[in-house]
């Protein structure tokens, strides 16, 4: 395929002139990506956990949520945590716990769904299991802003819902107690890219600063700080831009990851081939995120979530050696659905979107089919499975073209979607839908 090589306007002089302490080849780089201010690249070079991080309470309904939650704790209610099962829901997830765990809730589950028979974010069947369950607080993390219809079952049975997520927002909200997203039309809250386990840390940071004042478990000052090795994997598996508090939490998180105390993630860490000794972003990215992603694309999540939280020395070399097991399935199946996925997409020169359709592709890897793809022709790309009698697709897309926006467009062919600009998931209306979202 014929590429096109567009190069970036040189740095001006008068610029050069404003950073004369940068290296002209650095400087180039921060230009090249839209970085230009001393604050922005002081930011991005060196970012302080201090400084850059914003106040938890900027969220507009942080404030509600925090006081829910405590009262709950307070109470000993029965709380949900219902989480995702890719690595950053599932970051997401261990972080939730660990700072209900530790503030002293103990009349505390969590909820990962299965990816094959209850596809992503709350399902009718799992809420009113919560609700029969005796359940009368559910937080989500990593989902949630598409449940409108499975809030309404809980709310119907008097469990109140605290959404956190980070996903497009539809048009009409659920009717949760409260809403923790910064993409919901007029969040103030001033970062935008945020993923899950941010939004879920955000959560963690602002019961910290108010549980001082209510009746749980005193944390000891940091506490909140060790959670930051879950929160690096989840920010570097979910591919925000590694700007603003994201970059924060990438650059502390390592730190953490390198000294974590997490047996699993020790266990895991160990039994990668790095030469360095040094966890850095190549390796979560490369070589931890495929292994905990692999666990709910061919299984089920809970396998990486119990890798992060066990304490048990034996039960973590066991669950990170079936989940290298698993990655190496995972990889197996990949190349071949890429390649009869890409037999169908011949060249396709003339196509801004490329589709293609299979058979019983497994729902966990037609997200990474539609990746490879799109990064090969530099086109958006949706991979569609007719799956265990669904018609399940998974979009990924380039920086020019905003996916799930498109997506919605064709709301009326499908009966749920969510995602990012640049990632999203959907489940389509039978055959004559399939037809009319292909066409659209």
């Amino acid at each position: 395929m014929q590429k096109i090589w567009k190069m970036a306007e040189p740095v001006s002089v008068d610029l050069q002139a404003r950073f004369p302490e940068l290296n002209q080849i650095v400087l180039q780089l921060l230009v090249n990506r839209g970085l230009t201010t001393q604050a922005v690249i002081d930011g991005f070079l060196s970012p302080d956990y201090m400084t850059d991080l914003h106040d938890p309470f900027l969220f507009s309904q942080m404030d509600k949520a925090v006081k829910r939650i405590l009262s709950a704790i307070e109470a000993q209610e029965h709380i949900m945590v219902y989480g995702d099962y890719d690595a950053d829901g599932v970051t997401s997830t261990a972080v939730m716990i660990e700072a209900l765990t530790a503030l002293g809730a103990t009349h505390l589950d969590r909820y990962i769904p299965y990816r094959e028979t209850e596809g992503y974010g709350l399902n009718p069947v799992a809420v009113k299991k919560i609700a029969d369950d005796g359940v009368t607080l559910v937080i989500t993390v990593d989902c949630g802003i598409t449940g409108g219809a499975e809030i309404d079952i809980l709310n119907a049975q008097n469990v109140d819902v605290i959404i956190t997520d980070h996903h497009h927002a539809p048009v009409s909200l659920p009717k949760a107690y409260a809403i923790i997203n910064q993409n919901v039309p007029g969040e103030p809250y001033p970062f935008k890219d945020l993923t899950g386990v941010g939004v879920a840390f955000k959560v963690a940071q602002a019961l910290v600063a108010r549980h001082a004042s209510c009746k749980v478990t005193q944390l000891a000052e940091g506490f909140e700080k060790w959670l930051l090795d879950l929160v690096a994997i989840g920010t570097i598996a979910d591919i925000q831009p590694l700007l603003g508090e994201n970059r924060v939490f990438a650059t502390y998180g390592l730190v953490v990851i390198n000294r974590t105390r997490r047996i699993g993630l020790q266990k895991l860490l160990a039994s990668l081939n790095n030469k360095t000794n040094h966890i850095d972003e190549r390796v979560v990215g490369w070589q931890i995120v495929p292994r905990l992603n692999a666990a709910g694309r061919l299984n089920h999540a809970s396998t990486a979530y119990e890798l992060l939280t066990t304490q048990d020395e034996t039960e973590a070399t066991r669950l990170s050696q079936e989940l290298s097991q698993t990655n190496q399935e995972r990889q197996q199946i990949t190349e071949k659905i890429r390649d009869e996925a890409r037999k169908q997409i011949g060249t396709f020169k003339d196509q801004n979107i490329l589709i293609v359709v299979g058979e019983e592709w497994p729902t966990g890897i037609v997200g990474l089919v539609a990746g490879k793809i799109a990064d090969e022709f530099h086109r958006p790309t949706l991979v569609i499975s007719r799956f265990k009698g669904e018609i399940i697709g998974s979009a990924r897309s380039i920086a020019e073209f905003n996916v799930i926006e498109a997506i919605e467009q064709c709301a009326d062919f499908l009966k749920k979607f969510g995602g990012h600009p640049q990632a999203a998931g959907f489940t389509i209306d039978g055959e004559e839908g399939l037809q009319q979202f292909i066409q659209k």
